[in-house]
């Protein structure tokens, strides 16, 4: 790799983990761990992405274990204070939704591995009570980043696609830190 590309990695997990910290600053120290970890593989995958052009697995089990591990925590939580999961299941039915879209239609148009990373952010959203829409969101301006710096960089031919191939993943990332940032403030 180029030392251009290490000083960006390494600016990317600087700003990663900063960002991190401080959408969980108010949040129990559970979540922050739970944040950090679903940050780091966020960041490990967009790396993976930028250097090799392909993603290990091992990043989305890990990321997955998390999610149970969440999910297990939050209705142990919420078994003994109330009936609120109706609404719960109907959010995670909204994600299976989006799961099997991203898994079955979506999977040809990108890699596999940018299917995966949305739907692991579509879990975090879920995670975090919010619906199919922050899903959709996510994904819009995770593409319009990407449209945006592929015009700019002239990559985009006449019919509208990638004259050359690049990493989506890190678009994925900074889309995702964009609407926990900006759309949830």
């Amino acid at each position: 790799m180029k030392k251009r590309e290490w000083k960006g990695f390494l600016l990317l997990c600087v700003v990663s983990e900063g960002l991190n910290l401080w959408c969980n600053c108010h949040s129990p120290f559970f979540w922050k761990i739970a944040g950090a970890m679903f940050g780091g593989c966020l960041l490990a995958a967009s790396v993976m992405d930028l250097a090799e052009h392909m993603v290990y697995r091992y990043v989305w089990f890990c990321f997955g274990s998390i999610v149970i591990c969440c999910v297990i925590r939050n209705e142990l939580m919420l078994w003994n204070i109330s009936q609120a999961g109706a609404g719960r299941v109907l959010q995670w039915k909204e994600w299976l939704i989006f799961v099997i879209l991203q898994q079955v239609v979506f999977a040809n148009m990108y890699g596999r591995a940018d299917c995966h990373a949305f739907c692991c952010c579509g879990a975090v959203w879920m995670l975090e009570g919010k619906g199919f829409d922050h899903c959709v969101q996510h994904l819009a301006v995770s593409f319009g980043l990407l449209v945006i710096t592929q015009v700019i960089r002239g990559n985009i031919n006449r019919h509208g696609r990638l004259k050359q191939p690049v990493p989506m993943l890190p678009y994925i990332t900074v889309g995702f830190w964009f609407c926990r940032l900006v759309m949830e403030r």
